[in-house]
C-alpha cells in the first residue's frame, strides 16, 4: 500500500519537473532572442552613422566654398560622430550589460535544466519500482486469495462428514 501511494505523489513530481523544464527553455529561448534583437539594432545604428557621413561628405553645394564647405561639413560629421559615437557606445555597454545578465541567467536555467533532469530519470527510476512493487503484490495477492479458496473448500469437505456445516462469506 505504501509503494503504491509512493507511485502516485511521484507522478505528480514527475509533472511538477516536465512543466518547470519547459518554463526554464522558453525562458532560454526568449534572452536569445533578445540578445539577437539588441545585436541587429546595434547594426542598424552602424549603417545610419555610414549614411550620414557619406552624405556630409559628398554633398558640397559650390566648388568656390569647397575649403569651408569641408571645414564646416567635417566638423558637423565630427560633432554628428561624437553624439552617435556616444549614443551607441552608451547603448552598447547597456546590450553588453544585458546580454551579460542573459548569460549568467541562461547558466543558471540550463543547471537547473540538468538538476531537474536527473531528478526526472530518478523519479522515473522510483514509479518503475513502484510499477513492480504494484504488480508483485497483486500476483502474491491472487496466489493468496486461491489459497484461501482451497482451504475453504477443503474445511466444507472435512466438516460435512462431521455433521458442522460451514459457510464463509466470499
Amino acid at each position: 500500500m505504501i509503494s503504491f501511494c509512493c507511485c502516485i505523489c511521484n507522478k505528480q513530481n514527475k509533472t511538477t519537473v516536465y512543466i518547470a523544464l519547459n518554463t526554464l527553455r522558453s525562458t532560454i529561448r526568449e534572452r536569445e532572442d533578445t540578445i539577437s534583437k539588441l545585436d541587429m539594432q546595434v547594426k542598424d545604428y552602424m549603417e545610419k552613422l555610414n549614411e550620414a557621413s557619406r552624405f556630409l561628405i559628398y554633398h558640397t553645394p559650390t566648388q568656390k566654398n569647397q575649403n569651408n564647405k569641408k571645414i564646416q561639413v567635417g566638423s558637423a560629421l565630427h560633432f554628428c560622430n561624437v553624439c552617435m559615437c556616444e549614443s551607441q557606445t552608451s547603448k552598447l555597454e547597456k546590450s553588453s550589460q544585458q546580454i551579460k545578465t542573459f548569460a549568467e541567467e541562461n547558466t543558471m536555467h540550463k543547471n537547473k535544466i540538468n538538476s531537474l533532469s536527473i531528478d526526472n530519470s530518478t523519479i522515473s527510476d522510483k514509479i518503475e519500482r513502484c510499477k513492480y512493487e504494484s504488480n508483485f503484490l497483486k500476483e502474491e495477492n491472487a496466489q493468496l486469495l486461491q489459497e484461501v479458496q482451497k482451504l475453504r473448500g477443503r474445511i466444507r469437505e472435512l466438516t460435512i462428514g462431521v455433521g458442522i456445516e460451514s459457510e464463509f462469506p466470499p
